[in-house]
């Protein structure tokens, strides 16, 4: 039975294009990799130009991952929800299927960057706040067989 984590996490800092969340070490020191997947988001930015949503990018790698740009690795489509007080409040859209990423166990930080769908960098400036969710398995060591170790190494090519 894998184990599972919860990460929340708000208040990033502000680097670049990238919105940089900090959080204690993640390990599982069994296991030499780990499934992120983000199950909830909310992203408040201060302008009114986004309207038709905009993507979430990992800016860091993951095997089982590729792109047309080769730029990050897209976590989620976040959807216009609500205007309050000039700030725009976009959540994470339901996917219909959902999405993981492996990643080496023992990060420490994720960086993220928002796109709009042609690609254009949404400026860090305009992001007031933002919270979100992840949820890491873990596979329990046992169930790390030669199945899963050939199916980690077919992501990787």
């Amino acid at each position: 039975m894998p184990t599972y984590q919860f990460l929340y996490v708000n208040k990033p800092t502000k680097i670049g294009n990238e919105l940089v969340f900090n959080f204690p070490q993640l390990t599982n020191d069994r296991v030499p990799h780990m499934e992120v997947e983000l199950i909830e988001g909310l992203i408040n930015v201060d302008v009114n130009t986004f309207k038709l949503g905009f993507v979430a990018k990992l800016m860091m790698p993951s095997s089982n991952y590729v792109s047309s740009d080769n730029i990050g690795s897209v976590i989620g489509m976040f959807e216009f929800k609500a205007s309050i007080s000039g700030e725009e409040s976009y959540v994470l859209r339901a996917p219909s299927h959902n999405v993981y990423h492996i990643l080496q166990t023992g990060m420490s930080q994720f960086r993220i960057r928002l796109e709009l769908s042609s690609g254009a960098t949404i400026d860090k400036q305009t992001v007031v706040d933002a919270g979100l969710l992840f949820r890491i398995k873990y596979p329990e060591p046992d169930e790390i067989t030669n199945q899963y170790s050939r199916e980690i190494a077919k992501v990787r090519l």
